[in-house]
């Protein structure tokens, strides 16, 4: 099986446009709802990022070797990278955060 990386990146921007035009026909008033509107936002990230984590692990899986989860590890390390790099970005840059609020940001 060829893994072709254009093809598959046409198919998650598809599946992307499909849930976006679902969103304007669910009622106004639902989505205004914080209760709604914050798991609806956490459902599509959670959609987005389970994809792109299958079609990275294949990616790696026909590159290297399916023995080892090689696209996994490839995302896990890339997710802790940028929530570091988020973390200290918001620590150093934001004055008004108390010295005793650092470590439950943590």
């Amino acid at each position: 099986m060829r893994f072709n990386l254009k093809k598959l990146s046409r198919k998650l921007l598809d599946h992307r446009k499909r849930m976006l035009a679902l969103v304007p026909k669910l009622a106004p008033e639902v989505l205004q709802s914080p209760t709604l509107r914050t798991p609806i936002a956490i459902c599509f990230g959670a959609c987005a990022g389970a994809l792109s984590r299958y079609y990275v692990s294949l990616w790696f899986a026909q590159r290297f070797s399916a023995s080892f989860p090689y696209g996994t590890l490839f995302i896990n390390l890339t997710g802790c990278f940028t929530m570091g790099f988020f973390t200290t970005l918001v620590l150093e840059r934001v004055a008004n955060i108390p010295q005793k609020s650092e470590c439950y940001l943590l």
